[in-house]
């Protein structure tokens, strides 16, 4: 888990992203989660590939949305000062991730 999900880690906590890069490291982290939920799963009982599908759509709806709407709050909260908006943005990928 380690090699595949630091990359991930340090790419979601970079400085100064970009909608394009919100997006791309919101995506592929809960791509990975789903790949690894997955590979996890309980193969002796059948679930519809549906399930996890839906699954999957909403979790990557959910942290793209939260990222995005919070990168987006923080940008026009023209009471921080830079860096405090700075270091606040470091923060966004964790209720994205969380949620």
């Amino acid at each position: 888990y380690i090699p595949f999900g630091t990359p991930i880690v340090v790419g979601l906590l970079l400085p100064q992203q970009t909608l394009a890069t919100t997006v791309f490291w919101q995506w592929l982290n809960q791509s990975h989660n789903a790949c690894v939920n997955y590979a996890n799963r309980n193969a002796t009982k059948p679930t519809p590939v549906s399930k996890f599908i839906l699954g999957y759509i909403g979790a990557v709806t959910s942290a793209v949305s939260i990222a995005v709407g919070l990168n987006a709050f923080i940008k026009k909260a023209n009471r921080f000062n830079p860096a405090t908006r700075s270091l606040i943005q470091r923060f966004v990928p964790f209720p994205a991730v969380g949620t």
